[in-house]
């Protein structure tokens, strides 16, 4: 069965609401129009909530939405919910035909698909975590995928496209995150520096705070967190 949602703006909130059963499930403020993809993820299909959507505006008219911006806010994530439904169908067809996904060694799964208590279901982006380059994290409308995994502690996973935290993590694998706000002395994160993401290791000495690469080849640089703005956007699961 499809789900109905309704996009809605509420003034005292000053937001932009996503509606399902009477219930909000995702806002967005409507003066920075900043959201995260994960907290987008959890709000709209957390708890393999099917993609099948169907999108309704309730925004009537420019008096019931001060701001101005609904319709081209409303055209946006109705775009993406088209764009994650394509990707990720769900396996119960009108036709009654079945679009089963094979299992891999992470475990890409379907929306309806049952997971036991020793697995979980996460959001896997569709986009380099560039251990050398760094990239946007907070881009809304980055495509993802959601993938089974042992690890219970994982919130998300990111692939790592760079050497620089090689031998430790080669180019093109894919990591656990556990969303944390806090590291210890030696730990590998994922971190915002300048608005761009990095996997570095958590280096504490007398000079401070160093985010310090693996790789020992000289190619690539420390970075001194007190010359940069840097945020901690989780902790990646070696084990």
């Amino acid at each position: 069965m499809r789900r109905r949602l309704y996009f809605d703006y509420s003034s005292a909130e000053n937001s932009y609401i996503i509606q399902e059963d009477g219930s909000s499930i995702f806002r967005i403020n409507g003066n920075t129009l900043k959201f995260v993809s994960l907290e987008f993820y959890n709000g709209v299909y957390a708890g393999n909530k099917s993609t099948a959507i169907d999108f309704e505006n309730k925004i009537a008219d420019n008096s019931s939405d001060p701001l101005k911006k609904g319709r081209y806010i409303f055209d946006w994530i109705k775009e993406i919910f088209k764009a994650i439904e394509e990707e990720l169908p769900d396996t119960e067809k009108a036709d009654g035909q079945d679009n089963e996904q094979k299992d891999n060694e992470i475990g890409v799964i379907d929306e309806t698909q049952s997971t036991s208590e020793s697995k979980k279901i996460i959001p896997l982006f569709d986009w380099p975590a560039c251990a050398g380059d760094g990239f946007y994290f907070d881009q809304a409308n980055v495509p993802f995928e959601k993938i089974e995994v042992d690890n219970l502690n994982a919130d998300y996973a990111v692939k790592i496209s760079g050497r620089s935290m090689e031998p430790t993590i080669v180019d093109g694998s894919v990591v656990m995150v556990k969303q944390v706000d806090v590291l210890s002395n030696g730990d590998i994160g994922i971190f915002s520096i300048n608005g761009e993401i990095m996997c570095k290791r958590y280096c504490i000495d007398d000079a401070g705070v160093i985010l310090r690469p693996d790789n020992q080849s000289g190619d690539f640089c420390d970075i001194d967190v007190s010359k940069v703005e840097c945020a901690i956007q989780g902790k990646v699961l070696l084990e």
